[in-house]
């Protein structure tokens, strides 16, 4: 993507683009009369085909707004008191991050069984990738001693076999499926809300992760309705990329896609977890646990029957893939499907966190697109090589790297776990927060990550600091 350089764009009311003349090189911004400079006051900035975020998840950003949030608490005494601002009935919390909190330990059941007493509750990690339930929720939903653990998912344990609370990737929807949360309900004032502000922060478009006939991971009972019910009547184009483990559900749900509210993106599977809870799948073990590699989540050949799936739906393939494990087995299937004639453009890799320089050299000879947070740097880089040690922690988020090895990178939020903020992003992709500059990017760079197809009239100005923009139509 060209993004053009402009020196010329506001004048001293407001913008006097009507319409954009783009030439080999430069943008040049008129008004209806054709003249290009009366009255102009010269900023430098960029011309951007629009924002797009590329990966994130609609209906959980307005459900985080209304629930409960554990964001920012430093310890077991605030928490207490943030669960305390939730009415009666069952507790669904979100935003909780252990790196913040005195010991830096995940909430066991018995710590929030002191706080909460008999109430059910579900306390997710910032990362949505584990979850912590209070004693209560346990016993509803039956996870006990002799629960085994799920496919794709654990159950931490004590010495005696019982469950602490601590419940990751796949294990949460043992408990998640049995809570009420009365309080987080998401409707259309709500989504409205949503897409205003995303409209106000530069985006004109987005992916969204959305579950098919299932509920979102901090979110409503069914995503998708929800979408569906709001309809059309604004602004902001959206496709949807449909998570399911079925086939006949995957084919179901996108034949409900109206191309006109919604649009079918395609599906998305999970290859493993996170790097904040220790599940991301990595080749050896993590350098905080060593007895822990994470967990591989991708069954081969349920996933190579979603991706044809999605494939012959004129859809993408997008697999959350954050450990170099996960990566190199996400590769092997997309190995296969271009084989079999799939354009490696519908291929994506969700986060692709941790590479190496052989993983890198892979996904630029495929030709698939690697969908990147750029705002996670910012978040992980206080623990990152604590978790993966110095000589792999190098070859987290390599932005550079990949751009300068031919990878297709594209930009996101994966809001609600970051802001949904399109130049906040760009600006953690050119400062790196300090950490590991020599993957930094250039300002025009990290905005073509959020650049949304081609020049059309809903083109945005960016400033050349990444700090403000204005929309040209």
């Amino acid at each position: 993507m060209t993004l053009y350089e402009v020196d010329a764009v506001i004048d001293r009311t407001g913008l006097i683009g009507r319409r954009l003349e783009v030439g080999e090189s430069t943008v040049t911004l008129a008004d209806e009369s054709g003249r290009a400079d009366a009255g102009i006051v010269r900023m430098p900035g960029f011309i951007v085909p629009g924002l797009r975020d590329a990966h994130i998840h609609l209906a959980s950003i307005s459900a985080a707004t209304t629930g409960v949030t554990l964001a920012g608490a430093r310890d077991l005494d605030e928490v207490s008191e943030l669960l305390g601002r939730h009415g009666a009935g069952d507790i669904v919390a979100i935003g909780f991050d252990e790196t913040e909190m005195a010991g830096a330990e995940l909430l066991t059941a018995a710590e929030l069984d002191s706080v909460v007493g008999d109430r059910a509750v579900l306390v997710y990690r910032v990362c949505g990738h584990i979850a912590m339930a209070s004693s209560a929720a346990l016993d509803r939903a039956g996870v006990g001693a002799a629960t085994p653990d799920p496919p794709g998912g654990s159950i931490d344990r004590d010495r005696s076999g019982r469950p602490t609370g601590v419940l990751r990737e796949t294990a949460i929807d043992l408990v998640s499926t049995t809570m009420e949360d009365t309080e987080r309900g998401v409707g259309d004032d709500q989504l409205s809300a949503t897409i205003t502000r995303l409209l106000e922060l530069g985006l004109t478009s987005v992916t969204a992760m959305v579950p098919a006939g299932a509920p979102a991971w901090c979110g409503p009972d069914d995503e998708l309705d929800r979408l569906l019910d709001l309809g059309g009547g604004h602004d902001l184009g959206i496709d949807a990329v449909l998570i399911s483990d079925r086939v006949e559900d995957l084919r179901f749900h996108a034949g409900r896609l109206d191309g006109e509210a919604l649009r079918f993106g395609g599906w998305k599977g999970f290859a493993d977890g996170s790097l904040g809870g220790h599940t991301a799948a990595l080749t050896a073990p993590y350098a905080d646990q060593p007895g822990n590699s994470g967990t591989l989540r991708q069954d081969s050949d349920r996933f190579r029957d979603l991706a044809e799936a999605a494939i012959e739906l004129d859809g993408s393939v997008c697999i959350h893939a954050i450990g170099d494990e996960a990566v190199s087995s996400v590769l092997d299937l997309f190995s296969d499907l271009v084989r079999l004639g799939a354009s490696p453009e519908r291929l994506r890799v969700e986060h692709a966190s941790i590479l190496s320089p052989s993983l890198i050299d892979r996904m630029a000879d495929l030709g698939i697109v690697a969908s990147v947070q750029p705002a996670f740097v910012a978040s992980d880089a206080r623990w990152l090589e604590r978790r993966l040690g110095p000589t792999r922690a190098r070859w987290a988020y390599p932005f550079r790297s990949m751009l300068e090895a031919g990878v297709r990178l594209v930009g996101g939020s994966d809001a609600p776990v970051e802001e949904p903020d399109p130049l906040a992003g760009a600006r953690v992709a050119v400062s790196r927060a300090g950490w590991s500059v020599e993957e930094s990017l250039g300002p025009d760079e990290a905005l073509a990550l959020y650049a949304d197809g081609e020049f059309t009239d809903r083109a945005v100005w960016v400033s050349s600091d990444l700090d403000r923009f204005e929309r040209l139509a």
